[in-house]
């Protein structure tokens, strides 16, 4: 447990690439709005910063530092934060005063490099705020894609000049460089997760697991009544990237139908760029009873979970955690996943076995049936031990302790507690 003299009053500035917004399915978005209130909670005083969203009515951030530009990398589409303002992120940075800041995907471009060079070195050249790197992205399938590999060299090579009273002095140590030298703590969602970063980052990363709230993701309370029926409700919830293997999941379902398992139904929660895709799938090949929900809310969310008789998450690649399963699990519902680096990590020993193949239809029609067909009882002891397993290891109080002692373990390793920021100028000054 956090002690309370390192409790009191760490201010803490988060800052994300993505828009942190209520809006749309986003993962970091999302961990960043469930761990703020139990950082709080901790004695910490939290400020968010991140892109400003193009809906103002869900934008969450504090402050916002650039504006969102459309980008894809490793399977997926973003919206991501570019901008060059430094004068923008010093006045964040002296509004703040914050002690440590937490960089969400710092590769990401460009609002971490930003932010980043806008610290004051003292007189070392050394930034005046720790800073700790949080990765949340797991391998993509089969590896980095050209879009990634060519904005990773890229990055390695990008350098500007800089200069002296308007006299150009040299170059900049560059993208790269500047975001590793800066990062004095790196944090991944999994294993996973740390050894795909620790390829392109190295360097020592804690993993400390997502978080969920485990007073809200329970079995009892309200259901979805109307979904109660003599058939059987197979669930995804997730965005629809290339990446959730959402076709696989559709094959294997379609197979099950073909082969006379009437008594299924599928739903599918969320939305993205392959959504439209999804439809025409399943009007073209006439597959029955799928239905697409859109967004849920947290609320309906939960209702979800409690309502169907399976989650899928058949993910080809790329997550670095995946939530979904950790949520299902809390709610004492059976999930089926792909073994993939991270969700291996999700789903926990009692129900390891049932996982497929990844993007093999056959490989996840075969466990979905198995799980849908286990005896009564072996399914109610499973879905204990998975309740009970989730809310040990991935309840919010659990995972923003864990958060709180690693800052104060770079703290320390970092000198202390900055005691201010300066108003104006680079030389940072310690009050005696």
């Amino acid at each position: 447990m956090v002690s309370p003299e390192r409790q009191s009053n760490l201010r803490v500035l988060i800052h994300a690439p993505y828009p942190i917004r209520t809006d749309y399915p986003s993962g970091v978005s999302d961990f960043i709005e469930g761990l703020k209130p139990h950082l709080e909670e901790l004695g910490c005083v939290v400020r968010t910063v991140g892109p400003a969203n193009k809906n103002k009515k869900t934008d969450r951030a504090d402050y916002n530092l650039g504006r969102p530009l459309t980008i894809s990398a490793i399977g997926t589409k973003s919206d991501a934060a570019i901008t060059f303002d430094k004068g923008r992120a010093r006045n964040i940075l002296v509004a703040v005063k914050p002690h440590i800041i937490i960089s969400h995907e710092p590769a990401v471009p460009n609002s971490s490099h930003t932010l980043f060079s806008a610290i004051p070195k003292d007189e070392d050249e050394r930034r005046t705020v720790p800073v700790i790197g949080q990765f949340h992205a797991g391998s993509p399938p089969g590896g980095l894609d050209n879009t990634a590999k060519f904005y990773t060299v890229l990055a390695k090579l990008i350098r500007r000049p800089k200069f002296k009273y308007g006299i150009p002095t040299g170059l900049t140590m560059g993208y790269v460089n500047t975001i590793e030298t800066t990062l004095n703590g790196r944090i991944a969602v999994s294993h996973g997760t740390a050894e795909f970063w620790n390829e392109m980052f190295p360097g020592d990363y804690r993993v400390i697991y997502n978080g969920i709230d485990v007073n809200v993701f329970t079995p009892d309370g309200p259901k979805f009544e109307r979904w109660d029926d003599d058939r059987k409700t197979i669930f995804f919830a997730g965005r629809h990237d290339k990446r959730k293997g959402l076709e696989c999941l559709l094959e294997a379902y379609a197979s099950l139908r073909r082969v006379g398992f009437d008594n299924l139904k599928l739903k599918i929660a969320g939305k993205g760029h392959v959504t439209e895709r999804l439809k025409e799938q399943v009007r073209k090949r006439e597959i029955p009873d799928v239905e697409f929900l859109g967004i849920l809310s947290k609320d309906d969310l939960v209702k979800a979970y409690r309502s169907v008789d399976l989650v899928v998450a058949p993910s080809i690649g790329g997550e670095g955690f995946n939530r979904t399963i950790a949520e299902a699990r809390s709610c004492g519902t059976l999930v089926v996943c792909t073994d993939i680096k991270g969700q291996n990590e999700a789903i926990g020993d009692d129900l390891r076995g049932f996982m497929a193949k990844p993007s093999d239809s056959d490989s996840l029609a075969r466990a979905i049936n198995k799980v849908l067909n286990l005896p009564q009882e072996t399914a109610r002891e499973l879905r204990i031990k998975s309740r009970e397993d989730a809310r040990e290891r991935f309840a919010w109080e659990v995972i923003a302790d864990q958060h709180v002692e690693y800052y104060d373990e770079v703290l320390t390793k970092y000198g202390g507690r900055p005691d201010r920021l300066p108003l104006a100028g680079d030389v940072f000054v310690r009050d005696k």
